[in-house]
C-alpha cells in the first residue's frame, strides 16, 4: 500500500454511507467491513462482538488473521474487528494497514447501540441480525411496535419510543401514545372500537407533540392485522417513521404554488403583502411576518402588513403602520449588506444589542429577515418573527428567501400595471383631443363641400376608430373584449335592442379589434341608409365563432340583416366597400350575399391572427 493509499487519506465515506446509524458521513457497518478488507487485502472481515480483544498481528495458524479491538465508552473492549486470509502472511499487517483497521475499529465501535436497559436486556445480548434491525431502523428513523388487542398494550422497539420521546419500556397502553397525537389529527388512527372491528386504516399519517420535548413531528404509520383461527383480529404490527422533513418540505412547495397563484390576482400592493405575510407566518408556525417598505431618506419603516399569528403571546398587536429606522439601526446596518438576517435569539447578538429595545416591544426574541434590493438600494424587508427564541433551519430561511422573491415579483407587477394605467389614461386623454382636433379641421376644411355624405362617412369612421380605442385603453391596450367593440360601434349608428349579439367570450388581438370595429361601422352605415336599420322592422345578427378550415382553426364572423329591404350590388364601389373587401385585418377572406331579407356577410382570418391566447 502507497502512501497516497494510507486510511488518513481514504474516503472513509463508502457506496452506501449516509444511511448509517452512527450519524452523518460515517459508513454503515457493511461498508466498515467492506473497507477492511480492501486496507488490509483480506479475503474476509467480521466483526467479533463481547469476545476477546487481541492486539492486531499474525496469526501462527492456518492462513492469516488479524483483529483490531472496539473500544468502549469507559475503555473496555465491546468486541474485535476480525480480518482474515487464506494465505499465510509472517510479515503482518503493514503499519499502514494496522493504523486503518485500528481506526476502523474505532468507527464501527462509534456504531454500535448504547447498553441495553433492563427492560431492553437480552440473555444472550445482541446477536449480529439484532443489531443489524436496530440499526437500520435508527438510520431510517423507523420504528416497529406489536399492539395487542386483548390488553391494549403497545410493545414498542427501541426507536418508536425515541420518536415519540416516552421513556424506554416493554409496554405502553395505546391510549398513552394516542394522547401525543395533536387534536385536529386525533380522527385519523386507529382508536380501540376500529382495531377490535378490524377496519382502522393501516396507512395513515398524523401529527404529534412529543413527550418529552413537545416539539411537533409528522408521523408516517403503517400497519398489518393479525387474525386468530376465527378471523378474529388479536393484533397489530407496524412501523411508525418520522416523515417531519418530507411534510415540511410538501407544504412549503404547496404555500409557494397558492402564493404564486393568489399573487397573480391580487388587486393591490397591500393585499399582497397581506397574502404573503399570512403564508409565511402559517407555514414557518411564526408568531409575526410581514412586509416592510423601507425609506431611508425619510429615516422609517413603513409596515404594509403585519400578520400576527396563533404562537403570538396572548395580547399581541400588529405593528403595521411607520416606524423610526431609528429604532433599528443595527438591524437595519445588517439589511444593507444585501443578505438575509436570521437571529436565533436576540439576547445572543451583542452586534444587535442597540435593537433589543425597539424589538422586545413587539415581542421580539428571534427573526428572519430577507431584504428588499432595487437598483442597489434597500427598499423593503419581508420579516418572520418568534416569541421565543427559535433554531431556524436552512430551509426556514430558504422558504422565507422564497416567499420575498415572489412577494417583490408582485409589487412590482402591480407597480408596473399602475405605471402601465397611468400612460393608457394619459395616451387616451390626448388620442381624443387628436380626434376632435382631427374633426374640427374636417369640418372646417370640407363645409364648403356641397356633398356631405362623404363628410359625415369619414366623421363617423373617426369616432369608430375613437370607439375602439377605448376599448383597448381599458384592457391596457392588450386585448379587447369583442363585445365591448362590438357595442361601442353599434351604439352609434343605431338603438341597441336592434342587434343580436351572438358568440363566446373572446379577447380580440389589438389589431383585430380595430379591424373589427372599422368592419362593424362600414356594415352599420350601409344598414342604416340602405339596408335592414333604415327600416322599423329591420335588425341584425352579428354572430362569431371558432371553425376548421383546411384542417387550422379559424375566427369566423357573420353580419345578417333581416326584416330590411333587398340587398343589392353598390353601384358606385367607395372607401367602405373596399373596406369590407379588404375582411379582416387585411386578410381578404371575405363572403358576401345580397338576399331579398337584407345583407348578409362573412369574415374567416386564422385564430391566431384575431384572438388573443
Amino acid at each position: 500500500m502507497t502512501d497516497a493509499q494510507r486510511p488518513s487519506d481514504l474516503d472513509m465515506q463508502a457506496p452506501g454511507a449516509g444511511s448509517d446509524p452512527g450519524g452523518p458521513g460515517q459508513p454503515a457497518l457493511d461498508d466498515v467491513l467492506a473497507l477492511a478488507r480492501l486496507i488490509c487485502a483480506a479475503a474476509s472481515a467480521e466483526l467479533q462482538l463481547h469476545g476477546a480483544a487481541p492486539e492486531p498481528g499474525p496469526d501462527q495458524g492456518a492462513g492469516f488473521h488479524a483483529a483490531a479491538a472496539l473500544p468502549g465508552p469507559d475503555g473496555e473492549a465491546l468486541g474485535v474487528l476480525r480480518v482474515s486470509d487464506r494465505q499465510p502472511r509472517p510479515q503482518g499487517l503493514s503499519p499502514a494497514q494496522a493504523d486503518g483497521l485500528k481506526a476502523l475499529a474505532r468507527l464501527a465501535a462509534a456504531q454500535l447501540p448504547r447498553a441495553p436497559t433492563p427492560a431492553e436486556s437480552r440473555p444472550d445480548g445482541l446477536d449480529a441480525e439484532a443489531l443489524r434491525e436496530r440499526l437500520a431502523q435508527k438510520a431510517g428513523r423507523t420504528g416497529t411496535f406489536e399492539l395487542d388487542l386483548d390488553t391494549d398494550l403497545v410493545h414498542p422497539s427501541p426507536t418508536f419510543l425515541q420518536l415519540f420521546g416516552l421513556p424506554p419500556t416493554d409496554g405502553v397502553p395505546a391510549t398513552e401514545v394516542q394522547r401525543l397525537i395533536v387534536p385536529d389529527d386525533s380522527h385519523i388512527p386507529s382508536n380501540t372500537a376500529t382495531r377490535h372491528q378490524g377496519v382502522a386504516a393501516l396507512n395513515v399519517e398524523y401529527r404529534i407533540r412529543r413527550a418529552d420535548d413537545g416539539a411537533l413531528r409528522w408521523i408516517a404509520r403503517r400497519a398489518e392485522f393479525l387474525h386468530d383461527a376465527q378471523g378474529r383480529p388479536v393484533k397489530l404490527y407496524g412501523v411508525v417513521q418520522d416523515v417531519t422533513e418530507r411534510k415540511l418540505a410538501e407544504l412549503r412547495t404547496q404555500a409557494l404554488a397558492q402564493l404564486g397563484a393568489q399573487v397573480r390576482d391580487a388587486g393591490s400592493l397591500d393585499a399582497v403583502a397581506a397574502l404573503a405575510a399570512r403564508i409565511l407566518g402559517e407555514t414557518l408556525g411564526a408568531a409575526r411576518a410581514g412586509y416592510a417598505a423601507i425609506d431611508t431618506a425619510r429615516g422609517a419603516y413603513r409596515v404594509l402588513a403585519d400578520w400576527v399569528g396563533p404562537a403570538a403571546p396572548q395580547g399581541t398587536v400588529s405593528v403595521k403602520g411607520d416606524h423610526p429606522i431609528a429604532d433599528y439601526t443595527a438591524s437595519t446596518a445588517r439589511l444593507l449588506e444585501h443578505r438575509p438576517l436570521v437571529v436565533d435569539d436576540l439576547a445572543a447578538h451583542p452586534d444587535l444589542a442597540a435593537d433589543v429595545a425597539g424589538f422586545s416591544t413587539i415581542g421580539t426574541r428571534a427573526m428572519i429577515v430577507v431584504p428588499v434590493i432595487e437598483r442597489g438600494a434597500l427598499v423593503g424587508s419581508t420579516y418572520v418573527h418568534d416569541a421565543q427564541p427559535r433554531a431556524w433551519t436552512a430551509e426556514d430561511v430558504r422558504f422565507a428567501a422564497a416567499v420575498a422573491d415572489r412577494l417583490h415579483a408582485g409589487i412590482a407587477k402591480l407597480r408596473a400595471e399602475d405605471e402601465q394605467r397611468i400612460l393608457n389614461e394619459e395616451l387616451s386623454h390626448r388620442l381624443k383631443n387628436t380626434v376632435a382636433i382631427v374633426q374640427a379641421l374636417a369640418t372646417q376644411t370640407l363645409k364648403t363641400v356641397t356633398d356631405r355624405a362623404p363628410v359625415q362617412a369619414f366623421l363617423g369612421r373617426l369616432v369608430a376608430l375613437s370607439r375602439a380605442h377605448d376599448v383597448l385603453v381599458q384592457q391596457h391596450w392588450l386585448a379587447a373584449d369583442i363585445r365591448a367593440v362590438a357595442r361601442g360601434v353599434i351604439s352609434i349608428q343605431s338603438d341597441e335592442g336592434r342587434f343580436t349579439l351572438v358568440g363566446p367570450d373572446l379577447r380580440l388581438t389589438s389589431k383585430a379589434a380595430l379591424s373589427v370595429a372599422m368592419l362593424l361601422h362600414e356594415l352599420a352605415t350601409n344598414a342604416t341608409k340602405h339596408g335592414a336599420l333604415s327600416v322599423e322592422s329591420g335588425h341584425v345578427r352579428i354572430s362569431w365563432q371558432a371553425i376548421e378550415r383546411a384542417g387550422e382553426v379559424q375566427f369566423r364572423l357573420d353580419w345578417e340583416e333581416s326584416g330590411g329591404p333587398p340587398a343589392r350590388f353598390p353601384t358606385r364601389q367607395g372607401f367602405g366597400f373596399r373596406l369590407i373587401q379588404m375582411g379582416l385585418s387585411g386578410s381578404g377572406n371575405t363572403e358576401i350575399h345580397y338576399g331579398d331579407t337584407g345583407l348578409r356577410a362573412g369574415f374567416v382570418s386564422p385564430w391566431s391572427a384575431v384572438v388573443e391566447p
